[in-house]
């Protein structure tokens, strides 16, 4: 909450839920990893190729592409979907493997898993004020 003070200046006044929040936020240690994972969640089309890659693993390229470009009518390139995927390997979000020449592309669910544990975890323990 921004309080106007009499003098005309402005005092942050945080809710007491707010502060509680915050502090567990800040309470385990900061990974720089952190931030490849929120770019790569930041953007629909990645998110998008994520949800594809959840109801069903293990796809190539090529079926990515149809998947996106066919069931969601979304003009990308297959070069557009290559650099989403590379954001989202790099990231940890998705693994490759190869099966013969064929690049395949997983879900790596650990990883967003262990990204929104350290915050959540504390609200199912019971421990909000």
């Amino acid at each position: 909450m921004i309080v106007l003070q009499r003098d005309g200046s402005m005092k942050i006044r945080l809710a007491q839920h707010a502060t509680y929040v915050l502090h567990m936020c800040m309470s385990f240690a900061f990974d720089p990893h952190l931030s490849l994972i929120f770019k790569a969640l930041a953007d629909d089309t990645r998110l998008l190729i994520l949800d594809e890659l959840r109801k069903r693993d293990e796809q190539s390229l090529f079926e990515i592409c149809v998947r996106v470009i066919g069931e969601h009518d979304i003009t990308l390139s297959r070069q557009a979907i290559t650099r989403h995927l590379n954001t989202l390997e790099q990231s940890g979000l998705i693994t490759t493997a190869f099966k013969g020449r064929t690049k395949i592309h997983s879900l790596t669910a650990g990883a967003l898993e262990e990204l929104v544990a350290p915050w959540i975890r504390p609200f199912f323990k019971g421990d909000t004020p």
